[in-house]
């Protein structure tokens, strides 16, 4: 997906992990059904960092935009 800084802010980092309070494990997501809600916000710590991470790939086309490195490469 292809999504400009400001969007990619907003989204979850694939590489961010946090701490289940059920358990002593760590996951990409919130492991709990519960707070898995889209009401429930990403934490600053999880956000993606868009350019500031060395992932980050700029559109061939469109500078303005990118997408996370770990992401399908778009067409």
């Amino acid at each position: 997906m292809i999504i400009t800084e400001e969007q990619a802010k907003s989204k979850w980092c694939p590489m961010a992990r946090v701490h289940s309070k059920t358990n002593t494990s760590s996951y990409n997501k919130y492991p709990d059904s519960d707070t898995e809600l889209p009401s429930v916000p990403v934490p600053d710590q999880a956000r993606c960092i868009a350019s500031d991470c060395m992932m980050w790939r700029w559109h061939p086309d469109y500078r303005q935009d990118g997408y996370c490195g770990l992401a399908e490469v778009p067409k």
